[in-house]
């Protein structure tokens, strides 16, 4: 059975009005749909929501998230409307309810769309479309390289969440992020080979820009014939607002602390810091080193 469609608006609508604060919502994706989305704000997450699962698949994890919440007045009410029952709105109902019935107690497009999920038979809302660690059909595989113990983020005032760009969808993915981290690496040994950032053309274009400019003669010295690409989206813990100043200072420290073959400013100096930022790198990230302090 094909569910009711959502556009993108409804989408965003439905998660900003499903109960539940943005945590309970960020640790719902993470558990139930491998989705590691930030919590700096609905627009972001659902952004990542959409780069990670494609915007089908997100519209689901949202309904699915919204339909979790059995004991909310909102389902209720929607149960009550498909098994043929009166529904008898008050003045002051949640944001919730208002999206899914009209003044008349008629269902809206989004509350058909829950009742159309709700009346499958097998509800999406138990368990997600695919457990955590599976991969979508047609997705490219995750290959992970960190070490076996996971990095603790506890005490981090900076995550870098790192993916790999998939080489076979240039157009898919951390490839067409910007306002973020990337980073080149050895294809063999996994070394990080050069550190930089975007905060208006995207990774892909970053990529091809670097090519033409500098990068044909520097890996012939190194004797590889391609890089792997990771880029990063960067969560703060210590500021609302990720600025550019943000990004060439997290450049900074991990050029610093790295020392990239590639990379040819900052290695060593920096002009700027923020003395004791605690800065973790998560998922994707090859090295064993994954938790760097700015010492000014």
């Amino acid at each position: 059975m094909v569910s009711v469609s959502l556009d993108s608006n409804e989408v965003f609508d439905l998660l900003v009005a499903a109960p539940g604060t943005k945590e309970e919502k960020q640790t719902f994706f993470i558990e139930q749909f491998d989705a590691r989305v930030p919590r700096t704000s609905y627009e972001i997450m659902l952004d990542r929501l959409a780069d990670e699962l494609g915007d089908e698949q997100a519209a689901e994890a949202v309904c699915a998230f919204v339909l979790s919440s059995t004991d909310s007045r909102a389902i209720k009410l929607l149960k009550r409307a498909i098994k043929g029952r009166p529904v008898s709105l008050r003045f002051d109902e949640p944001s919730l309810v208002e999206l899914l019935f009209e003044s008349d107690d008629e269902l809206t497009p989004i509350g058909e769309a829950l009742a159309d999920r709700l009346r499958q038979p097998v509800s999406r809302v138990a368990e997600s479309p695919h457990p955590p660690g599976q991969l979508l059909e047609g997705s490219a595989p995750r290959v992970r390289h960190t070490p076996q113990l996971a990095n603790s983020t506890e005490g981090a005032d900076v995550i870098l969440d790192w993916h790999r760009a998939d080489p076979e969808t240039p157009d898919r993915g951390p490839w067409r992020w910007s306002v973020c981290m990337y980073a080149y690496l050895h294809p063999g040994t996994q070394d990080v080979l050069y550190v930089g950032k975007t905060d208006q053309m995207t990774v892909r274009a970053r990529f091809v820009s670097n090519f033409k400019r500098k990068f044909h003669d520097l890996y012939a010295r190194l004797g590889i014939l391609k890089v792997d690409v990771i880029a990063a989206r960067v969560e703060l813990a210590v500021s609302s607002r990720l600025t550019s100043q943000w990004l060439d200072d997290l450049e900074s420290l991990l050029i610093i602390s790295l020392q990239p073959p590639l990379n040819d400013r900052n290695r060593k100096s920096r002009r700027n810091a923020r003395p004791g930022t605690v800065v973790v790198c998560t998922g994707d990230w090859p090295l064993e080193s994954a938790r760097f302090v700015d010492g000014g």
